[in-house]
């Protein structure tokens, strides 16, 4: 069944959005979004705190708490997740998947002891990929920093230690709206043998149906095509938008969740309504 999963980025207590992880503009109230991306029919949510690991510190169990009141799909949590207590405290609260990054690069073994103790199932990955001089690397810290170490071996490392799945970010790609890169995707392809969700580039519903397609990975983490929908609703809640699309991104495509799973249907992709 493949999975259409919007990507929620969390900046204090705003939903923003960036290009190339960079570059934040506030969009409007998380809940806002995601209570209309769980009517619409999204299959999960993840929700990540994009400046915790940068500023060591963790605000999310509050929206957490909210979210889970009325959303009744899996909800994957990232962003200065550093210890056990820190997944104990998410999971009792709403969260249903941790996902991470940053912390993994100084504490590898962290990953292990978690999948130990919770399950692969509960552990996400986000591996952030930035491509240098012909070569993709890991990168983290929201992309601001550089691991020095290939994608490929990076995914290796994070699978040995029990990681249950990835969500593989192109930050060369992100937010531009322009396709995935398939460069990067076909780089790993054949090293991973865990489920693989795409993030960074969708601009079209064909970009999204071609990947299922011609990859066959499990899903899409999905923002700027989905959040910008928002701002060409007429009626919109314009108390809960602070974005002007007229004049940021007049020729936009974007889509509904709904309107993606009908559009993959026709193709005869496997998708939950």
């Amino acid at each position: 069944m493949f999975r259409i999963i919007p990507k929620i980025d969390i900046k204090g207590a705003n939903l923003v959005k960036g290009i190339n992880l960079e570059g934040l503009r506030v969009l409007g109230e998380p809940n806002y979004f995601i209570s209309e991306y769980y009517k619409n029919g999204a299959d999960e949510i993840i929700v990540q705190d994009v400046v915790a690991s940068l500023y060591g510190r963790y605000s999310l169990l509050n929206i957490i708490k909210n979210i889970s009141k009325d959303c009744f799909i899996p909800i994957t949590v990232g962003g200065g997740i550093k210890s056990i207590e820190d997944i104990e405290l998410l999971l009792s609260n709403g969260a249903d998947r941790i996902s991470l990054n940053s912390y993994s690069f100084s504490n590898l073994k962290f990953i292990n002891k978690v999948a130990k103790k919770f399950g692969s199932s509960t552990i996400s990955i986000n591996v952030q990929s930035m491509k240098v001089d012909d070569k993709f690397y890991a990168f983290y810290n929201n992309g601001k920093s550089s691991s020095g170490i290939t994608v490929s071996e990076w995914i290796k490392s994070i699978q040995n230690e029990g990681a249950g799945e990835i969500i593989l970010t192109s930050i060369n790609n992100e937010g531009l709206m322009k396709g995935f890169d398939i460069k990067l995707i076909e780089n790993v392809r054949n090293i991973i043998n865990i489920p693989l969700l795409i993030h960074g580039g969708a601009g079209s519903i064909e970009d999204i149906v071609d990947l299922k397609l011609k990859y066959n990975v499990q899903g899409v983490a999905l923002s700027s095509i989905i959040h910008y929908n928002f701002f060409k609703i007429e009626n919109s809640n314009k108390q809960k938008l602070n974005f002007n699309i007229k004049n940021n991104l007049p020729n936009l495509k974007t889509y509904k969740i709904s309107d993606i799973k009908e559009n993959l249907l026709s193709n005869k992709i496997e998708v939950k309504f």
